[in-house]
């Protein structure tokens, strides 16, 4: 017994060195209970509704949270097996309808409809109306002002009232794609647009000063005028239509080809036909025995051909935004100007560090449309990170060359005159980016460029309209240092903060051109605050520094007289919805609430407060 019993216990110590030894640790869990499978619902597509400002052109490039990176991830991971399970129909919402109104009889509507879920085909449709009927400062009218003794006595205009500032933009849009063998995507999508601005940067003591005596010294205003008569319009039409592999497989070949085709039509026999066609292939292969890498090829070419055949203008409407001095500016004129551009490039991961590494070659006969000029952009970012990936600094440089074409000088400046001067803008940028993560709740982003512009677009008023109210385009050569940081703060999705801004330094050449309508700095604070995914409250506040603008042009050498400075701009916008349930909510928004009168173009001032109350409805759709 003596020796059975040692036996035993000699087998149970090496059992236990054994599974000591052992690795692995195997439990097997029984779980009692009914299993209920429950597909979640998710909540309804909410787009929160815009108001734009009738004069609200500046668009500028708030750089936060971005480092722009082409990186495409090398790590194949494993697939994973799907779970089939038996469920109740799920409710789908695809399709919102929007609609709002809002003060200056601002009416809104969006309406969108989409394909319920598809392994292989996906479409939809969407319709957006925005636009504005009401005046600007309309008790100004009623302003007494001294009699204006020589030419109408007894009369006085206010320099106050601008009168009707009209705006109306019309969106329709429509798109598709089709999966093909599991592996090629094919996509078309069309759309038209029509855009109209009222040219109203003239207030009624400017506009009789200036036309008042033409007219049989008769005293008239803005309410006078027909508003198509100081107003441009534009009728947009494109369609664009796309192929490209989904394999993601690194070790195979992959491309993607994209065409497109795109009409601007615009009053006073304005139109520009552009054409466009790009393609890009790659292909990953091995690096270092234990690294891999991805090559790119991507080319481009984009054409332009533009004509402007004025129709004839009667001489007796002096006060539209035609209201010329000289004849020539109604020449007719035709163009024909290309672009070609070549960017080969390589994306690989080497002891921690993301590289991409590259060259942009560009053929610029856009701005000379008859002398190609070749131009050569670096294209190169680096990225590590640091301290288990809490900090990471991104560092590069990148360039490119930017068609100035006459849609896109109206997207910049909606107050531009027909037939406007077109160029290509080069830019190359040296950029360093560094995020810091304090906590899964707070992250700062900090960001130094400096980028060198050859032919910058930028405006000034077009001395060849008596009103002083048309822009038109010039281009200049400069330097811009940027520095901007921001901080985030978020609390379990419930509560988000930012803080950011940038400074700008300028450094002009020997032109000596001034460099008007650009701030020297910018400062936004944004809140959002998500109730029980009942309430939604979006609170922004925004500071736009000083800029320099200008009142005329001397028409004789590159030197401004009567030069002014636009003064900051302070904004405050609020915007609180409602959701009743997952079809119905209900929003307010509310912008410039400080109720301040700024200016974004000289003699263009902005309306002291945008609101608007609506609500969005989704009709549920059964699978």
């Amino acid at each position: 017994m003596k020796k059975i019993f040692a036996a035993l216990l000699a087998c149970l110590c090496a059992s236990s060195l054994l599974a000591q030894n052992d690795n692995t640790y195997n439990e097997s869990v029984i779980v009692v209970g009914d299993y209920k499978p429950v597909i979640e619902q998710s909540t309804k597509l909410n787009v929160a509704p815009l108001i734009t400002d009738t004069n609200e052109t500046i668009r500028h490039n708030f750089k936060y949270s971005i480092t722009p990176q082409r990186l495409t991830s090398i790590f194949n991971p494993s697939e994973l097996s799907y779970l089939k399970f038996k469920a109740k129909p799920a409710t789908l919402y695809n399709n919102y309808m929007r609609f709002g109104m809002g003060n200056y009889w601002t009416p809104l509507a969006d309406l969108y409809y989409c394909s319920t879920q598809s392994k292989t085909t996906n479409y939809g449709v969407r319709l957006n109306h925005q636009s504005s009927w009401g005046k600007l400062d309309w008790f100004g009218k009623y302003k007494q002002l001294e009699p204006q003794v020589d030419s109408f006595p007894g009369y006085g205009l206010s320099p106050d009232y601008y009168g009707k500032n009209h705006f109306s933009n019309t969106n329709l849009s429509a798109f598709f794609k089709y999966i093909l063998h599991d592996n090629i995507q094919l996509s078309s999508d069309i759309s038209y647009s029509n855009d109209y601005n009222m040219f109203y940067g003239f207030s009624d003591s400017t506009l009789n000063a200036v036309l008042g005596d033409t007219i049989a010294r008769v005293p008239f205003t803005h309410d006078s005028i027909q508003k198509r008569d100081y107003g441009m319009m534009y009728n947009y039409l494109q369609w664009n239509a796309g192929v490209k592999s989904l394999n993601t497989d690194v070790n195979k070949l992959g491309y993607a080809g994209n065409i497109g085709i795109a009409d601007l039509m615009g009053r006073y026999g304005l139109n520009e036909l552009h054409m466009k066609a790009n393609g890009t292939v790659h292909y990953g292969f091995p690096m270092f025995k234990e690294y891999k890498g991805i090559a790119y090829l991507n080319l481009g070419w984009e054409g332009f051909i533009e004509k402007y055949t004025p129709k004839a203008i009667d001489d007796t409407i002096l006060y539209a935004p035609l209201a010329y001095k000289h004849p020539d500016l109604f020449d007719t004129c035709k163009g024909v100007r290309n672009i070609l551009t070549a960017n080969p490039y390589m994306d690989f991961i080497f002891n921690g560090f993301q590289i991409h590494a590259g060259v942009t070659l560009a053929g610029d006969a856009f701005t000379n449309a008859d002398t190609m000029k070749l131009r050569i952009f670096p294209d190169v970012v680096a990225s590590h990170s640091f301290m288990d990936d809490n900090m990471n600094l991104s560092l590069g440089a990148r360039g490119g060359l930017d068609a100035n074409s006459w849609n896109a000088i109206r997207l910049a400046n909606p107050f531009v005159g027909p037939n406007a001067d077109v160029k290509a803008t080069s830019h190359w940028d040296l950029f360093g980016h560094v995020r810091f993560n304090f906590s899964k709740k707070l992250e700062l982003n900090a960001r130094v460029e400096h980028t060198f512009y050859k032919d910058a677009m930028l405006f000034w008023l077009d001395s060849n309209y008596r009103l002083d109210n048309v822009f038109t385009p010039y281009y200049r050569n400069y330097q811009r240092t940027t520095i901007g940081a921001d901080i985030t703060f978020v609390n379990d999705e419930m509560i988000s903060l930012q803080l950011g801004g940038h400074y700008y330094v300028y450094s002009e050449d020997k032109e000596k051109l001034p460099i008007l309508y650009q701030p020297d700095y910018d400062v936004t604070l944004t809140a959002n605050v998500n109730y029980k995914d009942k309430v939604l409250v979006h609170l922004q506040g925004l500071v736009i520094g000083p800029m320099e603008g200008q009142c005329q042009w001397n028409g004789t050498s590159y030197a401004f007289t009567n030069k002014s400075e636009i003064d900051p701009r302070f904004g405050l916008n609020l915007e609180v919805e409602y959701i009743h349930n997952r079809a119905l909510s209900f929003f307010a928004k509310f912008d410039n609430l400080l109720f301040q009168r700024y200016f974004y173009w000289t003699n263009y001032p902005s309306q002291r407060l945008n609101a608007m109350l609506g609500l969005t409805y989704t009709i549920p759709t059964r699978k």
